[in-house]
């Protein structure tokens, strides 16, 4: 599952990349549900149709938070391959429902993810970042790793941003901006 406005910054277009590559290997029948709207959108049909994806990648209209979390459950995994968030809160949702995360090791993810809530992908080229994406994937097919990267998920959550240390880690943050 991802979730955002269908924006060029949030490239989509990668995580459909790597589904359609994660296909031709995957063990398990795998759909991917992309939760949005916005100008991209008639773009990313057009690469689920290019990529013969039409029957396991669905782009639905933004629902509600509440809506969004019940929909948490139905999944196993999040992809984010924005270029650009500063600090993605749904990330934070994601992980508090126990889904591991894949993200490009960018911006506001790469401090929200750690190796043991998910992979974080170095963004070299998009080449690269799809090969890794699909290898994440795959992974986490293997249920002892995805496991593993859900209670991490849900710990890393409970323990990093419920809590007073998180407050006090985003003051850190913005003291350090301000020298």
């Amino acid at each position: 599952i991802s979730f955002g406005r269908l924006v060029h910054w949030k490239v989509f277009a990668l995580s459909i990349a790597a589904f359609a590559k994660f296909q031709n290997s995957a063990k398990f029948h795998c759909e991917y549900v992309i939760i949005g709207t916005g100008p991209e959108k008639k773009y990313l049909l057009k690469k689920i149709s290019e990529y013969k994806l039409q029957d396991l990648v669905q782009i639905i209209e933004p629902i509600e938070r509440q809506e969004l979390w019940d929909k948490f459950k139905d999944f196993q995994v999040f992809l984010n391959s924005s270029l650009h968030d500063q600090g993605p809160f749904v990330l934070v949702e994601a992980m508090a429902a126990g889904l591991p995360i894949i993200t490009l090791d960018l911006g506001g993810s790469s401090i929200i993810v750690d190796k043991k809530s998910g992979f974080k992908i170095k963004a070299k080229n998009p080449e690269q970042a799809v090969e890794e994406f699909k290898n994440a994937m795959l992974a986490l097919q293997n249920r002892d790793v995805w496991l593993e990267k859900s209670i991490g998920a849900k710990q890393r959550i409970k323990e990093e941003f419920v809590s007073d240390r998180y407050y006090k880690s985003i003051e850190k943050v913005y003291h350090s901006l301000i020298r």
